[in-house]
């Protein structure tokens, strides 16, 4: 791609403008590390009277607790009394740019005070994904028409508990137990322990200037803020550099040395460098959908990354709306397919955590999609250990959940659940089986009791041939139809004893689709699935709403971000219109490519196979690498095998 191409389709940009504007930006443009969360508030805010009450930073810990906000800085003329919060009518020009590629945020200013002074504004920020306790905020003040001596101030929020905080609708965190002020011989630190008393943590706050001369000015504390400060001396024609970082530790281990900014810089991008190494996707004519795929990655792999491996954290949910059951469960097995085609050991990581946590107790729709999640899962990595131990867990609890259920209880969702675990044995060697059996105590007779149960669910049809699901699992049809694809939901309503009239499928869809309104990002991705067989120039304009809708639809801070949203739209984009479909013999390649996709290519793990797919025109060309096993492949029902670094093409139009 040329140079301007890949520039307009890493850069995310935001033009200052209205409240929705800046809500937006927040929750948008906010950093993460799988580890750590920052929302994009701005620092200076905290130096009004009405400073943010919202929480700012979160640490995943199992939970996401609130942390103090370490970020707040700010600085004045030596001499004066008012902090730099400027006004909207001093910007002389303001712009906000999130690098997708660096993992990096920049605002850009140029700001003029009421004495007529210009100051010249350059924020950076990044919660580091080389060192999982760091969060850095660089801001960069050249004068234009000044110079002279400024005090910077850096402040650490002491308030255990805020009035009316509103969360995040991903983070479900909750406001700490207590804050308690360490005061340390340098910087700001505080220790907090968790909601309800729980995990305490240790937040170290430090500032450093560069650039021109400099001396310290001072530390105070008091009951809701401590602060630290330094004087600066801006000679004619000079700039400062003004670095907080933020390191975030257990409260009994030592503080975190704090990196320098422009190492630490360095290093972070290099990270990030190596995730967009395995998450590829070009469409040289479409840069707005490229930018858009990159974007809704990007918060993908700031929920869940390679520094959450070991932390047992999931990903982060989001609030359904009118609390809607099941959502946050279908949500996760919406979002898992992008982990385990793009990055399956963060796949076998969010497995493991939902492996740990399912059981009788848990809410019935987590029985319906986690054995879903796992499975997709195993078909796309063919990952026996996996499938030995976290994998044939979950198949197995929901398979026993479901058996308990009295038969009015059990949908086609159980139906998939109890088959998909009754098996189980054919995708294990004797040896494998044998350890799982030992593990979770299985009995001899439950995978056949399995089978039989899931061949006696009752398939809802409606008048006219319409399959429609009855509620409690927290996944509607068209959510079922989205998930398993036509011959799938054929596959299983055939097993369950079902006969389906002809055209059931574009009936079913068409009937659920006039009856609801696509009120989320979740349902648009879903319509865009469910329509590609049926209609694809419908399913295209769900798609593209979905999948611009975290940029174009301005979601605030309630609102959240969908994750399972996030992660659909790839799914749309490789399963139902490339037709990167896996399957238990292999690849299945099913092609429907809307009219208005064209030139876009992709990079994709099936099975230990690193595939590069491109759609140009009506060709579909697939491209493994070296050194791996060939694929096997199915298309138009014949079966194929591609060698490794081979090509192959097909008519998919």
């Amino acid at each position: 791609m040329a140079g301007a191409d890949a520039t307009a389709a890493d850069e995310v940009s935001i033009a200052p403008g209205d409240r929705a504007d800046a809500a937006s930006r927040t929750l948008s443009f906010g950093l993460g590390n799988g580890v750590l969360f920052v929302l994009a508030v701005d620092p200076e805010v905290a130096f009004g009277h009405e400073g943010p009450s919202d929480p700012v930073c979160f640490f995943a810990g199992g939970r996401l607790i609130d942390l103090p906000n370490g970020l707040a800085l700010s600085w004045r003329h030596d001499g004066e009394a008012a902090w730099f919060r400027p006004r909207p009518d001093q910007f002389l020009r303001c712009e906000h740019r999130l690098r997708l590629s660096e993992g990096v945020a920049v605002r850009e200013a140029l700001v003029q005070d009421d004495a007529g002074r210009q100051t010249l504004w350059r924020e950076t920020r990044l919660v580091s994904l080389a060192h999982a306790h760091v969060v850095l905020l660089r801001w960069e003040l050249t004068p234009q028409n000044w110079s002279g001596p400024i005090v910077v101030r850096s402040l650490l929020d002491l308030r255990a508990q805020r009035q009316a905080a509103h969360h995040p609708a991903w983070a479900h965190g909750g406001e700490p137990h207590d804050v308690h002020d360490l005061l340390p011989d340098d910087g700001l630190a505080v220790r907090v322990t968790g909601p309800g008393a729980g995990q305490a943590l240790r937040v170290d706050v430090s500032l450093r200037t560069s650039g021109a001369p400099c001396r310290q000015a001072g530390r105070a504390h008091d009951h809701d803020q401590s602060y630290q400060q330094r004087r600066v001396e801006l000679p004619p024609g000079a700039a400062v550099c003004i670095d907080v970082a933020m390191t975030v530790v257990d409260a009994g281990v030592a503080p975190v040395t704090v990196p320098a900014f422009d190492p630490e810089l360095e290093r972070h991008r290099a990270a990030w460098q190596g995730l967009w190494s395995r998450v590829q996707v070009s469409a040289p004519q479409d840069v707005p959908l490229e930018r858009a795929c990159r974007f809704n990655a990007f918060h993908l792999l700031q929920a869940v990354s390679p520094l959450s491996v070991g932390r047992d954290v999931g990903l982060p949910a989001w609030s359904a709306p009118d609390g809607a059951p099941g959502h946050d469960a279908w949500d996760e097995t919406m979002a898992l397919p992008f982990y385990s085609l793009h990055l399956p050991a963060l796949a076998r990581e969010l497995l493991n955590h939902r492996a740990r946590r399912l059981g009788p107790q848990s809410a019935r729709p987590w029985h319906g999609a986690a054995p879903m999640a796992a499975w997709r899962h195993h078909l796309a990595t063919r990952d026996r250990a996996l499938l030995e131990h976290a994998s044939g867990d979950v198949l197995v609890a929901a398979a026993r959940f479901w058996a308990d259920r009295a038969a009015s209880e059990r949908s086609l969702v159980a139906a998939w659940a109890l088959r998909c675990a009754a098996g189980l044995r054919d995708h294990l060697d004797e040896a494998a089986w044998s350890r799982l059996c030992a593990r979770v105590q299985l009995q001899a007779h439950e995978p056949a009791l399995w089978h039989d149960l899931s061949r006696s669910v009752t398939v809802p049809w409606h008048t006219g041939g319409v399959l429609a699901l009855p509620g409690g699992d927290g996944a509607d049809t068209l959510m079922l139809l989205h998930l398993l694809g036509e011959d799938g939901a054929n596959d299983l309503i055939a097993h369950a004893g079902g006969r389906p009239a002809a055209g059931w499928y574009a009936r079913t869809v068409h009937h659920h689709i006039a009856a609801s309104a696509p009120a989320t990002a979740v349902s648009r991705v879903v319509r865009a699935g469910v329509l590609a067989a049926v209609d694809p120039a419908a399913s295209w304009a769900n798609f593209h709403v979905a999948l611009h809708a975290p940029q174009n639809e301005r979601p605030a801070l309630d609102d959240g971000l969908s994750f399972g949203a996030m992660g659909g739209v790839w799914d749309v984009l490789l399963r139902h219109y490339l037709g990167l479909q896996p399957e238990a013999d292999g690849l299945r390649l099913r092609p429907r490519p809307p009219d208005a996709l064209d030139r876009v290519s992709v990079r994709v793990c099936l099975a230990g196979h690193w595939v590069t797919v491109q759609l140009q025109g009506k060709e579909l060309t697939l491209h493994t690498s070296a050194g791996a096993r060939p694929l096997a492949l199915r298309f138009n029902e014949q079966f194929h095998e591609v060698g490794p670094e081979s090509t192959w093409s097909i008519r998919c139009r």
